[in-house]
């Protein structure tokens, strides 16, 4: 089993001719993944976190370029597919 922590933490000081100060955001997200896992549940799992930090959009690209099949044949094709390697 691999396990994974990824955090993110946004403090930022008001900007210069803006009113509204954002709060600080904090986001730590664990993942865990059997020795297995392809490296795509591994991308899909990264991108669903960068969706929640703010970078939007990037958890839906991954899963079209997925459905694409460009990452699916590849891992059909290969003999060693987990995180092993």
């Amino acid at each position: 089993m691999h396990n994974y922590r990824l955090y993110y933490e946004d403090d930022s000081a008001p900007i210069d001719g803006i009113d509204r100060h954002y709060p600080s955001k904090e986001i730590s997200y664990k993942v865990s993944f059997p020795e297995d896992t392809t490296w795509h549940n591994v991308l899909q799992e990264f991108a669903r976190f960068l969706d929640a930090t703010g970078y939007v959009g990037v958890a839906d690209a991954i899963d079209e370029f997925v459905n694409e099949h460009q990452l699916k044949e590849y891992y059909e094709n290969t003999s060693n597919i987990g995180l092993s390697d």
